[in-house]
């Protein structure tokens, strides 16, 4: 209905996986539901939100533009989602990744340093803060 609610009549009694979805900017991929009777509430968050800063590694001065690039690493090399990157400015960013559903790792790249790569994260609806230092390129 207008306010979010729904109804499922002769839903089995185990738990069934939903993946409920609100537009583009949230998603809760998996969520088991078991019916018991009862209203239930479910809170939609992005699947995981990176924050954090980009620095030089040397200087520690804020990384004027860089890119961010989420890959999936599922694969034995990873796949990077290059058409979901997205641009930052003055070494800060603020990141939701709504659709992922398997660990997954970012690349961070500015003009004049090294990529970055981060360690792998599994989507749980969490914040992961990131202090990035690039090295200058040689």
């Amino acid at each position: 209905d207008a306010e979010g609610r729904f109804q499922w009549t002769g839903a089995p009694p185990d738990s069934v996986k939903w993946d409920i979805l609100s537009g583009r900017d949230t998603a809760l991929r998996d969520f088991p539901l078991v019916a018991n009777g009862e209203e239930q509430t479910v809170v939609l968050r992005p699947a995981v939100r990176f924050t954090g800063t980009v620095a030089d590694a040397r200087t520690g001065s804020a990384i004027p533009h860089f890119s961010i690039t989420p890959g999936d690493t599922r694969r034995a090399e990873i796949y990077w989602n290059d058409s979901s990157s997205r641009s930052f400015k003055n070494g800060a960013f603020t990141m939701d990744v709504w659709w992922m559903r398997e660990p997954a790792s970012l690349r961070v790249e500015a003009e004049g340093y090294e990529p970055f790569q981060t360690p792998t994260f599994a989507p749980r609806q969490q914040t992961e803060t990131l202090m990035v230092k690039l090295v200058p390129q040689k």
